[in-house]
């Protein structure tokens, strides 16, 4: 997994060749790309990817070592219904199995201490007001994030 981008280079601005695939395209489409030749020189870039990494990092081991914990501690408390047959038990995960069933060795995220608190096992983000959460352009907030430090 690559390492945590800052929001500068994730903002970076990148220039981008065209490249037709010209053999696999229609006579009609050959034309047209002929004639967009002539802007083979235009300074095009990608202003913005909308890419942010999280700060934190939860390993499958770590996640397993937490979840087994939580499964052990909710079939103590509900002992007495898994007798009675009223729920099933939980089964405790592995790391192997996690990434045989997703091919992920680790996750980037927010709140890694909520996510392994196996009282809680989600992460603390407190709620925001819709016009913090897409309010103004992202290329424009980070760039006002990194003037300010």
């Amino acid at each position: 997994m690559p390492p945590p981008q800052s929001c500068a280079e994730a903002c970076a601005v990148t220039p981008v060749a065209p490249t037709p695939r010209s053999a696999q395209i229609s006579e009609n489409a050959k034309r047209k790309v002929k004639s967009m030749s002539e802007y083979a020189d235009a300074d095009v870039r990608i202003v913005a990817t909308g890419l942010y990494t999280p700060p934190h990092s939860i390993s499958n081991d770590e996640l397993v070592l937490s979840f087994n914990a939580y499964v052990e501690k909710f079939n103590a408390e509900q002992a007495d219904a898994i007798e009675a047959g009223d729920i099933e038990p939980l089964s405790p995960s592995s790391a192997p199995f996690i990434e045989k069933a997703s091919g992920i060795k680790s996750r980037f995220v927010m709140d890694k201490a909520g996510i392994l608190d196996i009282n809680r096992m989600a992460p603390h983000i407190p709620a925001r007001p819709n016009s913090e959460i897409f309010g103004g352009n992202g290329g424009e907030r980070c760039a006002r994030r990194h003037a300010l430090s």
